[in-house]
């Protein structure tokens, strides 16, 4: 919020900014039951309330990252279970698909490489290959897992 605050002001709209701080008080009072004292009349946040709001901060973090663990598993369990799915069934769709986009999307940039955008179609030819592109990766982090997963481990080797 203080980035929005701060750009209000050096665009010269300090009302604005003063509505955002009010509305913002506002709705740090409301969920968290702390009045919080007025600090245009030079009034200071007691240091218990300090506390108080910092303890609601990490609680807040820890419910953040508890979210975003249960969706990393979400996701983990729908990738396992397609998987899954293809080994059981022997399916060959998911592997034909992954060889087609990956040609289409080879050909299409050899050509673009090769010959350049042509004058009539280049355009649609171009959100083809951008197309092309965003399902080539879908198709590696099918098969090979994805950059997200490999981050998240390195983040909690870090850890």
């Amino acid at each position: 919020m203080l980035p929005l605050i701060a750009a209000l002001v050096n665009a010269g709209l300090p009302l604005l900014a003063g509505a955002v701080v009010s509305k913002g008080r506002e709705l740090v009072e409301e969920k968290t039951g702390i009045k919080l004292p007025d600090i245009q009349t030079g009034q200071s946040i007691p240091p218990e309330q300090v506390a108080q709001l910092a303890q609601i901060e990490k609680d807040r973090a820890i419910e953040l990252e508890k979210l975003a663990n249960d969706r990393l598993r979400i996701d983990a369990e729908d990738r396992a279970s397609a998987r899954a799915r293809e080994m059981a069934v022997r399916d060959m769709i998911p592997g034909i698909l992954a060889v087609g986009v990956s040609v289409g999307f080879f050909g299409v940039l050899a050509y673009m490489l090769k010959f350049g955008a042509p004058q009539a179609g280049g355009e649609a030819l171009m959100v083809m290959l951008g197309a092309l592109g965003a399902s080539w990766g879908a198709v590696m982090n099918y098969y090979f897992g994805s950059s997200k997963s490999s981050a998240d481990k390195t983040q909690l080797l870090v850890r």
